[in-house]
């Protein structure tokens, strides 16, 4: 199987888990930046996963970072977008900013067109400029 189809299985089996923790959050409410029950509630579905996690100072957010295999940046994209972006039909012009096929942009995805990527504040941490020019190159041919 490939590895596309593997990663979908696997994910279609934790759906289920994912739905649980979204009623269980929804169950009992939270209001503001302090919210110690869907922090547990995260932190309890987290728990395991081998994930790097960091709590908030000001408030009960919780940043779980992948490390993964292979060096070098990555960039998180919705699951739609990111289908797009494997199409080419969603790429990332040398200025940081969303460009959407001229076939999308009539849709509702056209709100996104020429939209500044949001770049966390550490130059390390953004996303590579090589990966996003290899990826442009690569949509054009």
């Amino acid at each position: 199987m490939e590895t596309n189809g593997r990663l979908l299985d696997e994910a279609k089996g934790q759906l289920s888990a994912a739905v649980a923790l979204r009623r269980k959050i929804h169950r009992r409410p939270e209001l503001g930046l302090q919210l110690p029950a869907t922090q547990q509630a995260v932190l309890e579905a987290l728990s395991g996963l081998g994930l790097e996690v960091e709590l908030g100072r000001r408030s009960t957010s919780v940043v779980a970072t992948l490390v993964g295999g292979l060096p070098g940046k990555s960039i998180l994209l919705r699951a739609d977008i990111h289908t797009l972006f494997d199409l080419g039909l969603v790429t990332v012009s040398d200025r940081l900013e969303v460009q959407i096929s001229v076939t999308l942009r009539e849709t509702d995805y056209g709100a996104f067109h020429g939209r500044a990527l949001a770049i966390p504040s550490l130059p390390y941490e953004g996303p590579s400029e090589l990966a996003l020019a290899w990826h442009r190159d690569a949509m054009r041919r």
